[in-house]
């Protein structure tokens, strides 16, 4: 026997009834209700719709037979349940036949009175758009307000990591508004170079702001005519423990010094 019966019934996908006019919505409810008793019936009778019902009713016996004899009785005076399956099988199949044969043909009906109606339907579902697409820009537009305030706010803190962690001492100007960037001065992407925007872009400058390292400024005096001089960036320490180690120059306490 065919096992076509016991899949879902194949409806056809529509948007939501409150796009449709209301000379539909008698038989977009119909279909509804079709699908809703062959579902109904459906669950109400799985254990008979089930591949493997055979097998599970036998079993029900076979346990049934056992309490029989534990109990003293006899096995044969149980009723089956597989016998009884089997007799009420053949109508449960019938019946979700016909439950199919309703739910196709309402969803048909259905079908061919949305296809005369598409011309309504198009003109409720471009309102949609129209109103959806107002929303998205409006909405568009405050983000990337937004998004120009917070490159604008991170133009300070890189000034701020420039001079605190980096020692570079770089001038800042005042911008209303400014692409964000990583601390490494380019956009934040994901690993395949696509613009990175909301939290995800904030997450990654953040991340990259963290990873900054920390250089120390380094003050030495030139051996040779007594200038003193402060090293800054990323080289700072080597340049200075160099030329302190050629006899060049020494260490000194910028502090110390008059000015």
């Amino acid at each position: 026997m065919s096992d076509e019966i016991f899949h879902s019934p194949d409806i056809t996908g529509l948007p939501p009834k409150s796009l449709m006019p209301k000379s539909v919505h008698k038989l977009y409810d119909a279909r509804e209700a079709a699908y809703g008793r062959w579902a109904d019936f459906e669950a109400d009778h799985a254990e008979l719709t089930a591949s493997n019902w055979e097998a599970a009713y036998a079993a029900k016996d076979e346990a049934a037979g056992r309490e029989a004899v534990a109990n003293g009785a006899d096995p044969l005076s149980v009723p089956s349940a597989l016998a009884q399956a089997r007799d009420e099988r053949p109508r449960v199949v019938g019946a979700l036949r016909a439950l199919v044969a309703e739910v196709v043909k309402a969803d048909n009906a259905l079908k061919q009175a949305v296809r005369l109606e598409l011309g309504t339907i198009g003109s409720a579902i471009q309102q949609r758009v129209s109103e959806a697409a107002d929303a998205y820009i409006a909405a568009q537009q405050v983000a990337d307000s937004a998004r120009g305030e917070y490159g604008a706010a991170l133009l300070l803190r890189s000034w701020h990591a420039n001079w605190a962690k980096l020692t570079l001492y770089t001038d800042y100007q005042e911008h209303a508004d400014a692409e964000p960037m990583t601390a490494s001065e380019g956009p934040a992407v994901d690993p395949y170079g696509k613009p990175l925007r909301g939290a995800a872009e904030v997450n990654a400058i953040d991340s990259s702001y963290g990873r900054l390292p920390t250089f120390k400024a380094v003050t030495i005096r030139s051996a040779t005519n007594g200038q003193v001089l402060e090293l800054t960036g990323r080289h700072a320490e080597s340049h200075a423990a160099a030329h302190v180690k050629a006899g060049h120059a020494e260490y000194v306490d910028p502090g110390a010094e008059k000015q």
